[in-house]
């Protein structure tokens, strides 16, 4: 592997070869998640990719899940940071890096990434992602908002694990409790 193979917009041939080197970099990461060494072997040639294409996003996002995974959650913050910097289109940067927000309990910061998500979606998977998780961010602090945030969700997943639906149950339940109270 180059540096130019990895650096996209330098023509068509260099476009393919990043695309290539990215779906075997998601491979690897996918692949590795299931397994200790892997991952650290993952985490190994993320690295080199890196050291010869420090502006790979993706390779960026892949490092940072992998750092994630190791529990080593500052690096991982700092990666999807730099990930959603080179490219701030790319909704699932965000979407992971609010995920990380939300379990430091960094709340703001969790909601600005999610919405930046939303806002960066096209797919109806990734906005689906999006809405539950807002939908998780803003149960405590605007339920009504966290409502629609998985009302929405669920048109998008009808098929939805119970646990969306027993919490926006839970949320109807508290709303309508506050509004016999009023």
């Amino acid at each position: 592997i180059n540096s130019s193979s990895l650096h996209p917009n330098r023509d068509s041939r260099s476009e393919s070869r990043t695309i290539f080197v990215s779906s075997y970099l998601n491979l690897f990461y996918e692949i590795s998640r299931e397994d200790q060494t892997l991952l650290e072997e993952a985490d190994r040639w993320l690295t080199q990719v890196l050291l010869l294409a420090p502006d790979h996003a993706e390779a960026l996002a892949n490092l940072a899940s992998i750092r994630a995974e190791q529990r080593r959650t500052e690096d991982a913050i700092a990666l999807f940071q730099r990930a959603v910097e080179i490219d701030p289109n790319e909704p699932r940067p965000h979407l992971r890096l609010g995920r990380l927000y939300l379990m430091t309990q960094k709340l703001g910061e969790a909601e600005t990434e999610t919405r930046a998500a939303l806002t960066a979606s096209t797919k109806n998977q990734d906005r689906a992602m999006a809405h539950s998780q807002l939908a998780e961010i803003l149960q405590h602090s605007n339920p009504a908002g966290a409502i629609e945030n998985l009302q929405i969700y669920l048109n998008f997943e009808p098929n939805d694990p119970a646990q969306q639906r027993s919490l926006l149950e839970q949320l109807l339940k508290t709303q309508n409790r506050g509004q016999e109270d009023q």
